[in-house]
């Protein structure tokens, strides 16, 4: 393998590195989320944040260049997740 294309990829795996670390750290704000949210009595799904949320990630894919269609899908995975967390979250 070419040393350039291990230099790549290295810089890759760099950088997936830093968004596995930034899921872990979003999730554990999601954990306090659903903590504050069972202990307020606010419920677990809120379709008009998410809607917010959906518009602000295609405005971001917009402003990145990224693909809306995948950034909405990866969005909605990690939201997904998030949503579980909060559900099964013990106060």
């Amino acid at each position: 393998m070419p040393n350039k294309l291990r230099v790549f990829r290295k810089q890759i795996q760099g950088i997936d590195l830093q968004i596995i670390k930034q899921i872990s750290s979003r999730l554990g704000l999601v954990k306090k989320v659903g903590k504050f949210k069972k202990k307020s009595g606010y419920a677990i799904h809120d379709p008009a944040y998410e809607n917010f949320l959906m518009n602000y990630y295609i405005k971001l894919s917009i402003r990145y260049g990224l693909p809306q269609k995948a950034v909405l899908k990866l969005f909605q995975q990690i939201i997904n997740l998030s949503k579980c967390i909060q559900t099964n979250v013990r106060t």
